[in-house]
């Protein structure tokens, strides 16, 4: 009988200590979900839509037509606005000599930079939180540099085409306030069309042809597939030996059987004490209740270098806010290593049944 307290004592004690050691060399957790950028796109002007080309649920690139503004009435108050630049320009004595053409460009050149902004805005963040690659950043400077370039050239370019004008046509204040007025028709008019700002595709579509876009509101949802990542909710003891960077391996429900490859790309310092995550605010992590105190979880965003989402050679598919279990190699333990690819793995057949 005593010795089979002392089996049973050191079974247990054996046991404890495997699972201590794993908790910390591969935390593992089924609280996670898949993640992506959401974005509601808000019309700059007001009107009637009179197309909606997106589809809910399908796959566009980046500058493509999602909704249309009835562009009628900016088309006439920018044919008005370049009317009275001519006349202007005419009462004044001198000829138009492009001015119209070179002020379209930079109403052009300056939507450009605008879009460029914001979608390198968005890049840039992504790569402060290891999601997006240093390529990705590279190339949104770059466009972000183009786009600025081609601004100040546009705008060198009206200025040497209003400088032919003379003291009294180029600078005088009538040609000034009619090319500024004709500027915001411009960009008016090209605002009328709601452009794709990434790689992506639009959910919970309910606007359609008819209805009326108020300028500031938003009108669809878009969805950023170019950055999908997974968010694990670990609690604060499995994150002693975590690093960025470290092998993670993911199993979504929406492939059971199937086990992702990712890397942790960034552990959030802080999280709120509430359930819901707000812009300008803390992370949340759900809560869960029980007799126990809940050990505090921590969000842990986990990249997946190697995936495209929509790729139509790959079924691969992600479902945001989609569940996944998730495991971290925090070691260099190959014993542990290989218990934690075989529990990843036994889960991901597991998840067949629930």
């Amino acid at each position: 009988m005593k010795r089979t307290i002392l089996g049973v004592g050191a079974l247990v004690f054996a046991g404890l200590a495997l699972y201590l050691t794993a908790d910390r060399s591969i935390p593992m957790t089924t609280d996670a979900r898949v993640k992506a950028i959401i974005t509601p796109l808000v019309a700059q002007v007001s009107g009637t839509i009179v197309e909606v080309p997106a589809a809910n649920g399908t796959f566009v690139e980046p500058g493509a037509v999602l909704a249309r503004i009835d562009p009628s009435d900016f088309m006439l108050a920018r044919d008005q606005a370049a009317a009275e630049l001519d006349q202007v320009i005419q009462d004044i004595g001198a000829g138009t000599a492009g001015v119209a053409a070179a002020q379209a460009e930079v109403a052009r050149a300056a939507s450009t930079l605008e879009n460029a902004r914001v979608q390198s805005d968005r890049v840039f963040q992504l790569e402060r939180d290891g999601v997006a690659s240093t390529a990705q950043g590279d190339t949104a400077r770059t466009d972000l540099q183009g786009a600025q370039s081609a601004l100040a050239a546009a705008e060198a370019e009206l200025d040497r085409v209003q400088s032919q004008l003379g003291p009294e046509g180029a600078q005088n204040p009538q040609v000034r306030r009619a090319s500024a007025a004709l500027a915001q028709a411009e960009l008016s008019l090209q605002r009328t069309e709601i452009l794709a700002p990434a790689r992506g595709g639009i959910t919970d579509l309910v606007v359609a042809a008819g209805a009326f876009a108020s300028a500031g509101k938003p009108v669809l949802t878009f969805v950023d597939i170019g950055q999908v990542w997974i968010e694990a909710y670990l609690t604060e003891n499995n994150l002693g030996h975590v690093q960025v960077g470290d092998r993670a391996e993911i199993v979504l429900d929406m492939h059971p059987g199937r086990v992702l490859q990712g890397r942790v790309a960034s552990i959030s310092g802080t999280t709120a004490d509430n359930t819901e995550t707000t812009p300008g605010a803390l992370t949340a992590a759900p809560r869960r209740s029980g007799w126990l105190r809940e050990p505090q979880r921590i969000p842990v965003r986990i990249s997946l270098p190697g995936y495209e989402v929509g790729n139509p050679e790959d079924d691969l598919r992600f479902m945001i806010n989609g569940q996944a279990d998730v495991i971290i190699y925090a070691g260099e333990s190959g014993v542990m290593n290989m218990l934690g690819a075989g529990l990843i793995r036994l889960s991901s057949i597991l998840s067949y049944a629930y």
